[in-house]
């Protein structure tokens, strides 16, 4: 009986002691990418669906495969478009360089090089629907802004339907009706100009309506940026 209980205090005592060991520190990381998207769309979340990273051991003799999370990622950004290097970091160790292009779903011809947005929020009130408009504070003075706004439900000829003003910094604007459903907006601000904030309130006279934003171009009086679609 006294054997019976030496040996399982034993191996008790040898499994304590084997969970408390630390992991031993790999000598190197590789991370495997033939599940890894070389492609993503501007803003796109990362995707690590079946990515994995390799631990290698004993002058390459051991190995060991564990998932990579999206804390190991080191240089993953979509926040602009264009050709881009990710590795993965681990222990102190960082793995192999794996390339990635980040491109514009609206058009891949714009190239998209600003981190600044345009976020809406919708309102809707008894007999109308109320958007407002701002920018995302972010890498550009704002001093015109141009798009292309769709809606869901037909225009007036002559937009009466709609009731738009000008915010912050922005001192005028000027639309135009390009389809039945379809208006450009082109608004301009003053010479300080605008990096965040509301900039523009839009109330179409309709409970049931949406809106989406697409051609945007916002400009800091040199230079020309197209942002992405919104919507």
């Amino acid at each position: 009986m006294k054997k019976a209980v030496l040996i399982i205090t034993l191996l008790f005592t040898a499994l304590l002691l084997l969970g408390c060991q630390e992991e031993k520190t790999p000598e190197s990381i590789c991370l495997l990418h033939s599940e890894f998207s070389p492609e993503y769309a501007i803003d796109e979340e990362l995707r690590l669906d079946n990515v994995n990273l390799l631990l290698v051991y004993d002058n390459g003799n051991t190995t060991k495969t564990i998932p990579c999370t999206a804390e190991m990622i080191r240089g993953f950004d979509t926040s602009t478009t264009g050709t881009k290097t990710l590795r993965a970091a681990y222990k102190g160790l960082e793995s192999n360089a794996i390339s990635y292009t980040v491109y514009n779903p609206e058009d891949i011809s714009r190239e998209i090089k600003t981190t600044t947005r345009i976020d809406i929020l919708k309102t809707v009130s008894s007999g109308s629907t109320t958007f407002d408009f701002r920018l995302l504070p972010e890498d550009v003075t704002v001093r015109a802004i141009s798009f292309h706004l769709e809606t869901t439900m037909d225009l007036s000829s002559e937009l009466t339907d709609l009731v738009g003003t000008v915010d912050g910094a922005m001192d005028d604007f000027y639309w135009r009706k390009t389809s039945t459903k379809g208006i450009n907006i082109l608004i301009s601000g003053s010479e300080r100009g605008q990096s965040s904030g509301a900039f523009f309130h839009l109330m179409i006279l309709s409970e049931e309506v949406d809106i989406r934003l697409t051609d945007i171009t916002v400009s800091d009086g040199v230079n020309d940026y197209y942002l992405p679609k919104v919507g």
